[in-house]
């Protein structure tokens, strides 16, 4: 069964360019040891596990002591009248007329981690907040502040936040239905389209009224959801009450992995206006999908797509470079680049093009970001898209996901994005070629003669691409078209089903003059 977290899932909480990264266990069968109502065995491994990890993965190099210090510093976020000081190798904790204090060897992870466990057991001798705080308190306020010495888009999740940010990236096992109690068991009142429950012909209003056999009238929502939720791959008999129907209908449905659609499309003259809204595990099959129905419903070809990739947060990387390669026959995708041997990745298209050469206007806007800017910046730096709209975010790093022992996730950034022109893609991000910035656009009276006054000048193109690491050079470079967040604005779409209905046009507009490199005659 489809949770109602699932059914209302927003892209956007992910918002960050991702790869997974295995987690070390605990061994099993170790035994925990309990100070001050406090598990310090699985403090220690978990504490351990995030300092090693960010330590190893960090883009930056990290210091293990600052991190150490950045963690017992943040301590006062749980009680505001704690006071931290550091002196050599001791931390004092004050409180009023009372203190604490612990001595810590510097330097070496494992003494680094027996004293932040001393150091949250002295901090808890004066402070009754600290005190009553759980574990779980104690990671936040440690990780919270090492991470943002990595950077903004480094963070800890914890076990529930994780439990959902998994939920978002890879799905959820069940029916693909939502449900609500009523006298007579199980009222159906959402399905997820091309799901399970939907493939096995279970309707709206569809009421269930026994689960392999079972009645469930009278019984609560959650042991509802405990007979219909089950593992991968396995089935369930369901009686169902349908209105109209005077007799019941007996169903047989197949648990199936549920991944909510993050791409849909419209046909409108020939041309595809698909809408990406983020990147989970399945992007790549929905574009793809969503492309082939889309000129099988125009008699097998397109007069051109619309990427409409406006407020796109980004998600998986894996997904934004199946999804680029889509469309390309050859060049470079993303090129990655860190201090881990693991960030140092290299992405180049493959053969074949499932549009056939149709033409490509992307649209971008400030909230674009990410695995968005990365699909981007591939279609246009290979000249197979042309990009309208403002700049787009500029979130060019990736993250990598590490699981913890206790189920929490730290998400490090351990790579950024280099574009196929060479374009380090983080802090600059996608200049459109034709801008789109301020208020009031309308593309409606723009002449083909005027339509190439959009077009931003040749100089400024050239300095995007070589921009180097410098910040204020950058930050000057983005005065050039500035981000907006235009999420439902008409122009862009309108500009870009001008520029596809007249090759002409589209060629007029091009960077160089020359059609789309795919583009058929």
């Amino acid at each position: 069964m489809m949770h109602s977290l699932v059914h209302r899932l927003a892209i956007a909480a992910s918002a960050g360019l991702l790869l997974a990264a295995c987690a070390t266990l605990p061994p099993k069968n170790v035994p925990h040891v309990y100070v001050d109502n406090l598990d310090v065995t699985a403090m220690r491994s978990v504490f351990r596990k995030g300092l090693d990890e960010i330590k190893a993965r960090a883009y930056d190099d990290q210091n293990i002591d600052d991190l150490f210090k950045s963690a017992v510093a943040n301590f006062p976020s749980l009680d505001a009248a704690v006071t931290v000081t550091f002196a050599n190798d001791h931390v004092t904790f004050a409180r009023g007329d009372l203190t604490s204090d612990v001595t810590i060897a510097f330097g070496d992870p494992t003494t680094l981690t027996t004293g932040f466990i001393d150091a949250v057991l002295a901090a808890r001798k004066i402070s009754t907040p600290l005190k009553i705080a759980d574990e779980e308190a104690f990671y936040k306020a440690a990780f919270a502040p090492m991470l943002a010495k990595v950077d903004l888009y480094s963070r800890y999740a914890t076990r529930q936040d994780a439990a959902r940010n998994r939920l978002i990236r890879d799905g959820v096992i069940g029916l693909g239905l939502q449900v609500v109690s009523v006298p007579a068991g199980a009222l159906v009142n959402a399905i997820v389209v091309g799901g399970p429950a939907d493939r096995a012909g279970i309707k709206s209003n569809d009421v269930i009224v026994k689960v392999d056999g079972t009645r469930i009238a009278r019984r609560s929502l959650t042991e509802m959801r405990g007979l219909l939720d089950g593992s991968n791959d396995t089935v369930v008999n369901l009686e169902i009450r349908r209105l109209q129907e005077p007799k019941p209908i007996f169903i047989e449905a197949r648990r199936d992995l549920i991944v909510p659609d993050t791409a849909t499309y419209t046909l409108n003259d020939g041309i595809a206006e698909l809408h990406v809204r983020g990147f989970n595990q399945r992007t790549g099959r929905a574009v793809s999908r969503a492309i082939t129905e889309a000129r099988v419903a125009n008699g097998g070809s397109l007069k051109g797509i619309i990427l409409d990739l406006r407020t796109d947060p980004g998600g998986l990387l894996d997904q934004a470079v199946e999804m680029a390669d889509l469309f390309l026959d050859s060049g470079v995708i993303a090129v990655l680049k860190g201090r881990h041997p693991g960030a140092q990745q290299f992405y180049a298209a493959h053969r074949g093009d499932i549009s056939d050469g149709a033409p490509i206007v992307i649209i971008v806007d400030g909230r674009t970001a990410s695995a968005a800017e990365i699909v981007a910046a591939a279609l246009q730096d290979n000249g197979r898209a042309l990009v309208v709209g403002t700049e787009s975010l500029g979130k060019g790093s990736v993250q990598t996901v590490v699981r913890l022992p206790n189920g929490g996730e730290l998400s490090v950034t351990w790579a950024h994005v280099t574009t196929a022109r060479g374009t380090l893609l983080h802090g600059l991000g996608i200049l459109p070629d034709l801008c789109l910035a301020g208020d009031g656009i309308s593309i409606q009276g723009i002449s083909q003669e005027t339509i190439a006054g959009l077009l931003l000048p040749a100089e400024t193109r050239h300095q995007w691409v070589v921009a180097g690491p410098d910040e204020a050079v950058r930050k000057d470079l983005r005065t050039a078209c500035p981000a907006q967040a235009n999420p439902e604005r008409a122009a862009e779409t309108d500009l870009a089903h001008l520029l596809l209905s007249d090759r002409a046009l589209m060629a007029q507009v091009t960077v160089g003059g020359s059609p789309q490199l795919a583009v058929k005659p």
